[in-house]
C-alpha cells in the first residue's frame, strides 16, 4: 500500500516522501536511493581511476577499472573508462609496447559502446599490430592502410603507410629483377642444350 511505500522510504532514507507523490513515485524513488547507495563504492573506485588517468599512473587505473568491472560487468558508466584506456594504450604505443598496446585496445573495444570512437580505436589497433610485423620484417601495407582508412586523421599511420609502401614497392621490383634475371639465365640454357643437341 501507498502507507507502506512511504514508511519504507522514511525508514530508509530518513526523509518524508512528498505528499504529492504517488505509490509508483515512491517505489521509484526508493529504489533510486538504495541503488545510489549500493552503487556508491563502484563510483568512488571510478571517479579514483579517472583521477589516476589524468595523472598518467596507467596500470592503477587499469586496476580499479578491472575491480569495478569484475564486480559490475554493467556498470552504467562503463563508457566513462574508454579514454583512459586510449590513453593508456597511446603511452604504450610511444614507449614501443605493441603488445600492451594491442591488448588494451581489444579491451577498450569490448566496453566502447559509441560508434565514432570504435573507428578510432579500431584504427589505432591496426596501427599496432602493423608496427608490430614492421618490427618483424613484414613490409605490407594491408594493415596500415585499413589504419588510416578507418581514422584519415590518423597522422602517424599516415607516414607510416607511405613508408612501408616504399618498402613495399622496392621488395617487389627487387623481386622482378631476380625473376627477370633467373629467366634470361633459363632461355640462355636451353637455347645452349639446343646447340648441343644439334651437334650430337
Amino acid at each position: 500500500s501507498q502507507w507502506a511505500l512511504r514508511k519504507a522510504y522514511k525508514q530508509y532514507t530518513e526523509a518524508e516522501p512528498d505528499a504529492a507523490w504517488s505509490a509508483e513515485k515512491i517505489a521509484g524513488e526508493l529504489f533510486r536511493a538504495q541503488d545510489n547507495d549500493r552503487m556508491a563504492p563502484l563510483n568512488e573506485k571510478m571517479n579514483e581511476a579517472l583521477d589516476l588517468a589524468k595523472k598518467k599512473k596507467f596500470n592503477e587505473m587499469e586496476t580499479r577499472f578491472k575491480e569495478i568491472l569484475a564486480l559490475q560487468p554493467m556498470y552504467e558508466r562503463k563508457q566513462e573508462m574508454v579514454p583512459g584506456y586510449v590513453a593508456a594504450a597511446r603511452h604504450a604505443l610511444d614507449g614501443n609496447d605493441l603488445d600492451r598496446a594491442s591488448f588494451l585496445l581489444r579491451v577498450v573495444r569490448r566496453i566502447n559502446t559509441d560508434p565514432d570512437q570504435e573507428k578510432k580505436i579500431q584504427a589505432m589497433l591496426c596501427y599496432a599490430e602493423a608496427l608490430r610485423d614492421l618490427g618483424e620484417g613484414m613490409a605490407d601495407p594491408t594493415l596500415m592502410k585499413k589504419a588510416v582508412q578507418l581514422d584519415p586523421g590518423f597522422k602517424e599511420a599516415r607516414e607510416r603507410l607511405e613508408d612501408i609502401e616504399k618498402v613495399y614497392r622496392g621488395r617487389r621490383i627487387k623481386g622482378y629483377r631476380i625473376l627477370a634475371a633467373g629467366g634470361i639465365g633459363t632461355t640462355a640454357l636451353l637455347i645452349l642444350l639446343l646447340i648441343l643437341l644439334k651437334r650430337w
